[in-house]
This record gives structure tokens, C-alpha cells and sequence, in this order.
């Protein structure tokens, strides 16, 4: 279960590489969580909201239909986020998310 303090660590992390780096693309494996806090959902959307213009998109790997309804909810106010059903199509995405910022010539 998520909770507020993790919630916490997590905008504090987002904040910075917003910060730091002005746009981020975010990966969260939340296959085991099976529920969070509804004060984290909201601490969660209420920070991604505030840098929505740095956001490129969020992307999870879900299975808990808790918190694949909760990610939706987040969903309508945020329209970047990505639910994926299984850690195949979660890890393609997350390797073609790294190729396309790999340098020319690395990738």
C-alpha cells in the first residue's frame, strides 16, 4: 500500500528532476501495490498538475484494479498517463522511451 509518505518521497523526486531537468517521462512498476491512500492519489495529481507543462507522459505497470481505477481518476485531470496490463508491453515502452533520448550513435 502506498502511503502519504511515499506519496511524499515520490513528489519530492518529481519536483527535483523537474527542476533539474525541465521535462521528465516517468516509469512507475506498481505491479504488487494492491491499494494506496486516497490522500496519496490526491498528493500525487495535485504535484503533477503543478508541473504538467514538464511532463511528457507517466507510464504504469498496474495490476491491482484498486489502483488501476485510481490512476484513471488521476487520469482526467492529467491526460498523459499510461496504464500497461502487462510487464512486456511496460518494458517496451520503457526501452523505447531510453532509445529515443539515446545519444546518436549509442542506441
Amino acid at each position: 500500500m502506498l502511503v502519504e509518505a511515499g506519496a511524499a518521497a515520490i513528489e519530492e523526486v518529481m519536483l527535483r528532476r523537474v527542476a533539474e531537468e525541465g521535462r521528465v517521462l516517468v516509469f512507475n512498476d506498481w505491479e504488487a501495490m494492491t491499494d494506496y491512500e486516497h490522500v496519496t492519489r490526491t498528493r500525487l495529481t495535485e504535484a503533477t498538475v503543478s508541473v504538467l507543462h514538464a511532463i511528457e507522459g507517466g507510464h504504469f505497470l498496474l495490476q491491482s484494479r484498486v489502483v488501476i481505477f485510481g490512476v484513471q481518476i488521476a487520469n482526467t485531470a492529467i491526460r498523459k498517463l499510461t496504464v500497461h496490463p502487462s510487464r512486456a508491453v511496460f518494458e517496451r515502452a520503457l526501452e523505447d522511451a531510453l532509445r529515443q533520448r539515446a545519444p546518436e550513435g549509442t542506441g
